[in-house]
């Protein structure tokens, strides 16, 4: 698969046909299994009910299905940068301490 979809966890506009194949083949073969592991455990005569986000258009980019992609996909983002500055600020003090601790074990050791 190209590297292309860089910083998407889903199908985006921007995403290659390769993508989108990829994207494609995996749901197959995931819901695949998921039905299969189903029947395992269903009884005779049992049932099921599946709720399936669907979409009207043929675009698997169209955001009458993708929208809330779009929001998760964001929202990881922003708690990368978040978190990413925390642990940047959280070296920074124990850089801090670190300086003013190490002379002192020195010391005592």
């Amino acid at each position: 698969m190209e590297n292309t979809n860089k910083g998407s966890i889903y199908i985006s506009t921007t995403s290659p046909p390769s993508v989108i194949r990829e994207y494609h083949e995996q749901f197959q073969r995931d819901f695949f299994m998921f039905l299969k592991c189903r029947a395992e455990e269903m009884v005779g005569g049992g049932r099921m009910v599946l709720t399936i986000l669907g979409r009207r258009s043929d675009d698997p980019c169209s955001k009458e299905c993708c929208y809330h992609w779009d929001l998760l996909a964001e929202t990881l983002n922003d708690m990368v940068v978040e978190v990413t500055i925390y642990f940047v600020f959280m070296l920074y003090w124990i850089l801090i301490i670190l300086s003013y601790t190490c002379p002192l074990i020195i010391i005592l050791t």
